[in-house]
């Protein structure tokens, strides 16, 4: 599946029109390959993910997704992409901070119809955060909330993973095994994924840059 991007700007971005910057351009993305996505603050990474999400729609230009225009989605077409073909790791994390971690999982699985809950607990050991499984969610460190946020992202099907600055409050050794478990899951799916980052590349080969 392929995602074309058809001369797009987005609306309250300062964007200077760069030749390799993806606004106001005709580009062709493949939803299985490895993206970086780069650019200063306020230049637009999270917009451009969002744009994608169908969750920022004030934007001109089109983006036509398996070709055919997202602005045209109904909103039952947006719940089944969100559900089976993107799975998205936000900034702010959208956890629910009274529930449990376990709880944060369990609701994304019952959504999504997926199989996964049996390795709950073994994917949350090895991302360090097993030990947490029960604790409310708002009790956790951020860095422990951004593991979680990327997990309950994996858990789901997906054909494309959009991650924005997902290890921002990670240590370097934990946004190593987090990635290792991003990379392995993507490879079993034959799925790519959009990394948002300022200026670190994580070790991510092989990749294709897209600049904002």
């Amino acid at each position: 599946m392929k995602i074309q991007l058809q001369d797009v700007l987005p609306e309250g971005i300062p964007v200077k029109r760069e030749t390799h910057s993806i606004w106001e351009r005709k580009i062709e993305l493949d939803l299985k390959r490895n993206y970086l996505v780069r650019g200063a603050s306020g230049r637009g990474k999270s917009t451009f993910l969002h744009i994608l999400l169908g969750i920022r729609r004030n934007y001109s230009g089109q983006v036509i997704l398996d070709e055919e225009n997202i602005g045209n989605f109904s909103s039952t077409k947006w719940a089944l992409v969100r559900q089976n073909t993107l799975a998205m790791v936000f900034q702010d994390l959208r956890l629910l901070g009274e529930l449990t971690t376990r709880e944060n999982l369990a609701i994304k699985i019952s959504l999504t119809e997926s199989p996964q809950c049996k390795i709950i607990e073994e994917l949350t050991e090895r991302l360090g955060i097993k030990e947490q499984l029960d604790q409310p969610c708002h009790l956790l460190s951020f860095g422990q909330q951004q593991r979680l946020a990327i997990l309950r992202a994996l858990l789901q099907p997906f054909e494309a993973l959009l991650l924005d600055e997902p290890f921002s409050h990670i240590d370097p050794d934990n946004s190593r095994i987090c990635l290792e478990l991003i990379l392995e899951i993507c490879e079993e799916r034959n799925a790519g994924l959009f990394l948002a980052t300022l200026d670190d590349d994580y070790g991510l080969n092989p990749y294709q840059e897209l600049r904002v």
